[in-house]
């Protein structure tokens, strides 16, 4: 509880509050230890004064000395900076309309009048029945702008208002016009607080009590009818006056934070593993840019994301982890020589905070889509001087890592029964995922005439990484050698139709990806005993191992994508020709894995 609340209780019984400074923040803040007595022995209130405390603490302390450390300066300007700019990094609260809010609304109504004003003149006021009318007069206006339409004409055109219609139509619009401009001139737009009143309460939840946005979302409303009324009558003289496109401007406050909980909420909701990753990227975001609104979500500001992650040292300390993500990228670009995350790393955080923000704007709840421009889109966190992806293995790793799997007295690894050497066998061979071939079933191998494949599919619950990872994939001849059709045969007989190929391997806690212990034993088992030490090798290099083949087969990207279920660029042309799940027909993916060959490495024959 201390640790939590800072509460230290003294020899005397008095509590005080105790907190230790982050090792980079203390040569700013003069101090290691920040120590102030609470002058109380009752718990329930020192805990109480703990907690105003720290808060204090950590806005006048804690915080100017990360903007310290972010920017190069000394305490005291950091602090004179952070008051002149407002804090960055702060969320923005969501009960009170904002600067852009404001202008958000205002382009609403006079868009919104703009399209009433287009049903008008496309229908007339037979079925439109004077929509544009209705938005001119019931937002605030007096009762002098409600002049009645003229009776019905026994002819009307085709299309559009008839000559009388539009007569009378276009001179309510220009009397409200003239009294509006009249108004504004003298700068009273008091006229609009009730509907000012009434869109801050909608677009809040509550009553903005700052009664200056009142004011100014009064005069805003008074300029958006200034420009739709002006453009209505331009309309009427022949001129050509676009729509502008109507988005709601609460889809503009939708922030960061509710598409993440819309995301949780979805009828398959991802899992838990990958909420928490989307969750620390999210909050990561807020400490660079605040809890901005995702349609204000700029690319330049998820560029300064990915460049901050880039720099920002691995191997933290357990006070260097408490501070923000600012200030760790200033920590990091301060001391260049220690260790910077892989860039698939950061990439993987990227696409954490891309994948809810796409989910909602799949649902339209950022707009129509034609509205949203998605930041993320072409930006990767590949580091241009260098290639940072995962090496594939040689002909010698290989040879070493089978014939160890094979061979070593070590029974560290025989938990996991036949999967210890079938599922990187696999890899090998067809170039899977561990996850798609740890969660394999005896079903999901099937037989085209004389060739057999296994389906990765997400049948029962079972999970995929992407759409395009749903697929038919060959099995290699050299792995119905290697006995893999007679394990699943003894499977079948000994378990079932439904029975898990490799259970044994997939002994992963709830919350965790089922095969995560697996993948961790052979981390260690390749450092360990094979003594392949490169970073840029991993049991993932299996994978690209075979991707490696592949480009030496000469085999086509298109075909190489469909058996390793990677995106493709979605053109209909490759939709065409399916044969099952598969992207390719059966005999092409066929071809094709027979020609995967690893003639130099030698792969032991037998195993027990």
């Amino acid at each position: 509880m201390a640790a939590q609340t800072y509460l230290h209780r003294r020899s005397s019984g008095t509590y005080a509050y105790r907190r230790r400074v982050p090792t980079p923040l203390v040569a700013i803040v003069g101090k290691e230890v920040l120590w102030c007595s609470l002058d109380t022995k009752v718990l329930n209130e020192a805990k109480r004064r703990a907690t105003a405390k720290n808060l204090e603490v950590e806005a006048t302390l804690i915080q100017p000395a990360e903007k310290a450390l972010e920017w190069g300066c000394g305490l005291e300007e950091a602090r004179d900076r952070m008051c002149r700019e407002g804090a960055k990094g702060v969320a923005v609260s969501p009960t009170h309309l904002s600067g852009s809010d404001l202008k958000n609304w205002g382009e609403w109504l006079s868009a919104t009048i703009l399209q009433a004003d287009e049903a008008n003149r496309r229908e007339g006021f037979g079925k439109a029945v004077g929509t544009a009318l209705e938005a001119v007069h019931d937002i605030g206006k007096p009762e002098a702008l409600r002049i009645p339409m003229p009776p019905r004409e026994a002819e009307r055109p085709r299309m559009g208002m008839s000559v009388k219609e539009a007569a009378t139509y276009h001179e309510i619009i220009g009397f409200a016009l003239e009294k509006e401009r009249e108004a504004a001139g003298r700068g009273d737009a008091s006229a609009h607080l009730d509907e000012a009143k009434a869109i801050a309460q909608r677009a809040t939840g509550g009553d903005d009590s700052n009664d200056e946005v009142i004011r100014e979302l009064a005069r805003r409303i008074q300029h958006a009818r200034l420009i739709a009324l002006d453009g209505i009558l331009k309309r009427g003289a022949g001129q050509v006056v676009p729509t502008p496109a109507i988005t709601d401007p609460l889809v503009n406050r939708y922030t960061l934070r509710e598409a993440l909980d819309d995301w949780r909420k979805r009828p398959s909701p991802p899992r838990e593993r990958t909420l928490m990753e989307a969750e620390e990227a999210a909050k990561r975001f807020g400490e660079l840019h605040g809890n901005v609104p995702v349609r204000e979500i700029t690319s330049r500001q998820v560029r300064e994301f990915r460049d901050a992650l880039l720099v920002v040292p691995t191997r933290l300390s357990k006070q260097e982890r408490k501070l923000s993500l600012p200030a760790l990228a200033a920590l990091g670009r301060g001391d260049p020589d220690r260790p910077r995350p892989n860039p698939n790393s950061v990439a993987k955080k990227l696409r954490m905070l891309q994948a809810p923000i796409n989910d909602a704007a799949k649902e339209e709840r950022l707009g129509p889509p034609e509205a949203w421009r998605d930041p993320f889109a072409g930006l990767t966190a590949d580091d241009p001087e260098e290639d940072n992806g995962k090496d594939s293995f040689t002909s010698d790793e290989i040879t070493a890592l089978f014939q160890a799997l094979r061979d070593d007295a070590d029974t560290s690894g025989r938990q996991f029964g036949p999967a210890r050497h079938m599922i990187p066998l696999m890899m090998l061979w067809s170039g899977c995922r561990p996850a798609e071939v740890g969660q394999l079933r005896v079903k999901d191998v099937l037989q085209d005439g004389d060739r057999w494949f296994f389906s990765v599919n997400r049948e029962d619950g079972r999970r995929v990484k992407t759409r395009s990872s749903i697929r038919h994939v060959p099995i290699h001849r050299r792995l119905v050698e290697l006995g893999l059709i007679a394990h699943v045969e003894a499977v079948k007989e000994d378990r079932g139709a439904n029975a898990a190929l490799f259970r044994e391997a997939m002994t992963g806690a709830d919350g965790r990806d089922p095969i995560a212990p697996f993948i961790q034993w052979m981390s260690r088992f390749l450092r360990g005993t094979v003594k392949i030490t490169d970073e840029r090798k991993s049991f993932y290099s299996l994978r690209h191992s075979f991707a490696a083949s592949c480009r030496l087969a000469e085999i086509d990207e298109e075909t190489r994508e469909a058996i390793m279920g990677h995106m493709n660029d979605g053109r209909v042309s490759r939709r065409y020709g399916r044969s099952g799940n598969s992207a390719l027909p059966h005999a092409i993916l066929s071809r094709a894995i027979d020609k995967i060959e690893y003639n130099s490495s030698r792969i032991p024959d037998e195993w027990q």
